[in-house]
C-alpha cells in the first residue's frame, strides 16, 4: 500500500493535463498512488488518462458522469489508500520536490493535518517569476481565513486519519469554494501550515473554474466567512466582504466606516479570544494599513487617520511602508 495518495479531478482539461500529470510522475518521492477521476469528460482528457494509465501503474482512472468538481473530490478520497493525500489540479505543475518536502514536514511535525506552500504564477504560457507568498504558521492561517483562504487548493497535502475520523467531506452542496468550506470545519480538529517557498506553478487562463465562476466562488466564499464572524458574534457585513475582495472606492466615508469595522473586530476577538491576540492583531493592522495606502490619493487626511488610529500599532509593516505611505500621503496633498 503506497503512503502517499495524489488526488485530482479532470474534466475537459486536455490543454494542460499532460503536464499536470508528468509533473507528478516525476515526483523525487515514488511512494504514492494517482487517482485521477475523469468527471465526464467530452474533449481528449480521456485518451490522454487512457494513455497515462497504461503507462505507469500508480495512476487508477476512474470514469463516471459529471458531477462536479466537489462530488469528483469525495469520490477520488474515498478511493484513496494513503496515509497522506495529495490535492492537485489538471492545470498546474507540481515541482519535482514537492511531495518529498510536504511528506518531510508532515512527518516532522505531528500536530500538523493540513500543509499547503507558496506558488509561481504560470501567465499566458510563461512562468513570470511572480511568486504569491501566504502565512506559514498555524495562528496566522486560522486568522486570515476570517478574509480569505490561505491554503491553495492544489498545494495542499494532508492526514487522511484526520478526515476519516471525522468522516469529513468535501460538502456536495459547495459547487465552489470547496476547500475553504473544508478549511473551516476541520479547523477544529488539526493545525495548519504552508511552506514558505514555492512548490507548484499556478497557471492563470480564462478557462480555470475560478475565472469562469469568480462570482458563484464569492458567493459560498461569503458562506463561509459568516460562519467565521458568527464566533465573534457578528454578521456578514457590506464592509467586511469589501475589505476581504478590496473591493472598494477609496474615500473618506470608506477609509471611516473600515477603520470603525476593524476595530470592533478586534475588540470582539479581544474579548471572546477566538484567534491568538497577537497574530490577530496583527492582521487587522495589516488590512488598516492597506485601507489607508488605498486611500493615499485623499492626501493628509489619510495620514493623520492611520497615524492616530489605535490599529496603527497592530500592523506589522516596516518604517520604510510607514514612510512611503506618508510620502504618497503628502504628495497627494501637495498636489
Amino acid at each position: 500500500m503506497p503512503r502517499l495518495s495524489a488526488i485530482m479531478s479532470v474534466y475537459n482539461d486536455s490543454n494542460y493535463l499532460a503536464d499536470s500529470i508528468e509533473s507528478i510522475l516525476n515526483q523525487r518521492y515514488t511512494d504514492f498512488e494517482f487517482i485521477i477521476v475523469d468527471d465526464g469528460s467530452t474533449d481528449s482528457s480521456g485518451e490522454i488518462l487512457s494513455h497515462y494509465e497504461k503507462r505507469d501503474s500508480r495512476i487508477g482512472v476512474i470514469r463516471q458522469e459529471n458531477t462536479g468538481l466537489t462530488v469528483a473530490l469525495n469520490v477520488a478520497l474515498q478511493k484513496a489508500s494513503g496515509e497522506y493525500i495529495a490535492r492537485m489540479d489538471a492545470d498546474d505543475i507540481s515541482l519535482p520536490e514537492r511531495f518529498a518536502a510536504q511528506v518531510a514536514f508532515l512527518d516532522a511535525n505531528p500536530e500538523i493535518g493540513v500543509v499547503g506552500s507558496w506558488i509561481e504564477l504560470i501567465e499566458d504560457g510563461i512562468l513570470n517569476n511572480k511568486i504569491r507568498t501566504f502565512p506559514a504558521d498555524d495562528a496566522s492561517i486560522r486568522c486570515q481565513m476570517l478574509f480569505y483562504n490561505p491554503l491553495v487548493h492544489p498545494t495542499v497535502m494532508l492526514r487522511k486519519a484526520i478526515f476519516e475520523q471525522g468522516n469529513l467531506r468535501y460538502d456536495p452542496s459547495f459547487r465552489r469554494a470547496q476547500d475553504y468550506d473544508l478549511w473551516e470545519r476541520v479547523s477544529a480538529r488539526t493545525r495548519f501550515a504552508n511552506i514558505t517557498q514555492p512548490l507548484l506553478n499556478y497557471r492563470l487562463h480564462e478557462h480555470q473554474i475560478s475565472k469562469q465562476n469568480q462570482n458563484e466562488q464569492n458567493i459560498f466564499a461569503v458562506i463561509v466567512r459568516a460562519r467565521i464572524l458568527a464566533r465573534l458574534e457578528f454578521k456578514a457585513v457590506p464592509i467586511h466582504e469589501a475589505l476581504a475582495n478590496s473591493q472598494f472606492e477609496a474615500n473618506r466615508a470608506f477609509v471611516t466606516v473600515s477603520e470603525a469595522w476593524l476595530r470592533k473586530l478586534k475588540d470582539a476577538n479581544r474579548r471572546i479570544a477566538i484567534f491568538p491576540q497577537q497574530e490577530f492583531g496583527t492582521m487587522v493592522g495589516t488590512y488598516w494599513f492597506r485601507t489607508c495606502n488605498s486611500a493615499a490619493s485623499l492626501g493628509l487626511w489619510t495620514w493623520l487617520q492611520f497615524i492616530k488610529s489605535p490599529l496603527n500599532f497592530g500592523t506589522n509593516r516596516s518604517w520604510r511602508q510607514r514612510i512611503q505611505l506618508a510620502r504618497s500621503c503628502l504628495r497627494s496633498y501637495a498636489i
